[in-house]
């Protein structure tokens, strides 16, 4: 290539639609999008935070999200909000009030807006200044621009008072409508945002939603849970590699530990919080109906880096449930247990996120992370055996057979709408076990059509992709967990209305899942009742899988 003549140097360009890219397709749902933006509250040392829903159970209502924090100059608007990728917050890693770990290091909170609605309207109160500022955002706009950084954005300034506060963000119209569904999603993902009260950092944080349209969650984010726990351990990594371990029952009792044992996950704090389902086991009166609730909404291993909740791959992150194979009597599910990691961003700096903070990276020193849960797990197992005195379970009264009146009595219904015939026989022995009262039956069979129904819906529409649904290594169908990862990676592949149907099945799944397997990996769970079934979504959870089927065969 003796022949080269140098040219112009080229540049990348970045079309209008990075804000599309960086909002509706990289974050997972708007539950998500809203923690992102309250992320942001935090970093500007606020002390509530408030999020308003109006009008929202169709399209085209608005969101509002109001803090007290420190507000933005017209400078910082222009530094900070409207320049993708600062590193402000790397050379600036505290607050300047309260000196919190700043968190919201990535800037995904600005594109978070562009997921939830058309347009997004700022209304910033600089603290001890005499003006404040509105920045217009329409992202629409961005979505039809050759450049993206050619998309004016209207801007005003205002008089206000030196001592008012804060910021304002107006989202609307929203792109999606909200319902229970969402908006429990919502709020159990702000409950996790920051720990429940007994495990809070030092430092008032609240977080309050206004929606008047959905009473029960329109109130503010708190939890006095962790009181009812009947053990409570607690695990310090120490910097030196000092490993103390204390184990704490209803009745005072504490047993203690020191050993020494070198982890490359740095420093750390694990507590975790014991709980029975079972009501006769409390010496004291309990609401178990509501304990199991929130045991299923909040239960499991949580790592909070700086007070904030780290989003993880999979709800058993920590392999807990896994372990609990060892010994299921003895060894807790995810189902018994609120557990919280704490670690800082300076402490355990090999621990890290991937770019949209929806996934960690797990990398050697998280392994070690999930070593010395382990190691704090069998200590918590050790002392539990000798604390509780060994009762021989009771059988449970086999339910009689039903008259065959009550045999008609059906749990799913969908006739011909099966993409294959060997569904028929499947739904009508579901149905038997429902009218016979025989719950747990009722969930393992849905959770096998559940599974198929899914595996269909990958055959139909990526045929010449058999990866998505078939293991070839292990030469079997992907187990259902791996199902649904796919079918979150493949998302964009669909049409926008079948991703909201998509996002809607993912979401029942989950709690549909967990509740599926540990009731299929331990004899000693099991479903009371039909209407522990009905919390399931079962039927919801299938007629989407259906929907999702027919349309890939258009």
């Amino acid at each position: 290539m003796n022949n080269l003549h140098e040219l112009e140097p080229l540049y990348f360009r970045v079309r209008g639609k990075l804000a599309r890219l960086l909002g509706r397709e990289s974050l997972s749902n708007p539950a998500v999008a809203i923690c992102e933006l309250i992320k942001n509250s935090y970093d500007a040392d606020t002390t509530e935070v408030i999020v308003e829903f109006e009008n929202v159970k169709l399209t085209g209502g608005y969101i509002r999200i109001t803090d007290n924090g420190v507000g933005l100059t017209l400078d910082e608007i222009e530094k900070i909000w409207m320049t993708v990728a600062t590193d402000e917050k790397e050379k600036q890693p505290y607050t300047e009030k309260l000196k919190r770990r700043k968190i919201g290091e990535k800037g995904v909170a600005r594109f978070a807006t562009e997921m939830l609605a058309h347009r997004l309207e700022i209304i910033s109160k600089p603290e001890n200044e005499s003006y404040g500022y509105k920045v217009s955002i329409n992202w629409d706009e961005y979505d039809k621009a050759p450049q993206f950084d050619k998309v004016p954005n209207q801007c005003w300034s205002f008089h206000k008072k030196k001592k008012d506060h804060g910021l304002e963000l107006i989202l609307s119209p929203l792109r999606e409508s909200w319902d229970e569904s969402k908006m429990g999603l919502l709020f159990r993902k702000i409950g996790l945002l920051t720990p429940p009260a007994q495990a809070r950092r030092k430092g008032d944080f609240r977080i309050r939603i206004v929606a008047p349209e959905f009473p029960k969650y329109s109130r503010a984010v708190k939890s006095t849970f962790l009181q009812q726990a009947v053990f409570v351990m607690k695990a310090n990594l120490l910097k030196d590699g000092t490993n103390i371990f204390s184990f704490k029952t209803l009745k005072g009792k504490t047993v203690t530990e020191k050993l020494s044992k070198q982890y490359r996950c740095g420093p750390l704090e694990f507590r975790m919080f014991f709980f029975y389902r079972d009501k006769g086991k409390y010496p004291f009166e309990v609401d178990i109906k509501n304990l199991r609730k929130t045991l299923d909404g909040y239960g499991g291993l949580h790592l909070y880096r700086d007070g904030f909740k780290v989003n993880l791959s999979e709800e058993d992150w920590a392999g807990l449930d896994a372990i609990r194979i060892n010994d299921p009597s003895w060894y807790p599910s995810n189902k018994q247990v609120i557990g919280i990691i704490d670690i800082t961003h300076d402490a355990n700096p090999e621990i890290v996120d991937t770019t949209t903070r929806e996934v960690i990276i797990e990398n050697p020193a998280f392994k070690d992370l999930v070593r010395f849960i382990h190691e704090s797990i069998e200590f918590f197992v050790s002392c539990r055996r000798k604390v509780e005195k060994k009762k021989a379970r009771k059988p449970k009264r086999i339910p009689p057979i039903l008259t065959p009146d009550k045999l008609r009595e059906s749990f799913i219904d969908f006739g011909p709408a099966y993409p294959e015939v060997f569904y028929r026989p499947l739904e009508n022995e579901i149905n038997s076990c429902y009218a016979s009262n025989l719950s747990n039956a009722v969930l393992l069979l849905s959770r096998k059509m559940a599974e198929n129904l899914l595996y269909n819906l990958f055959e139909h529409k990526f045929p010449k992709e058999p990866n998505l649904r078939w293991d070839i290594h292990k030469n079997r169908p992907h187990n259902f967990s791996i199902l649904l990862d796919n079918l979150a990676d493949k998302k964009g592949e669909f049409s926008q209305e079948e991703q909201q149907l998509i996002e809607k099945f993912c979401m029942l799944c989950k709690p549909f899942k967990r509740e599926a397997n540990s009731k299929a990996h331990n004899i000693m769970e099991y479903v009371d009742n039909r209407d522990q079934l009905k919390t399931l979504k079962i039927p919801e959870i299938i007629q989407l899988a259906l929907k999702l089927i027919e349309k890939s065969k258009q």
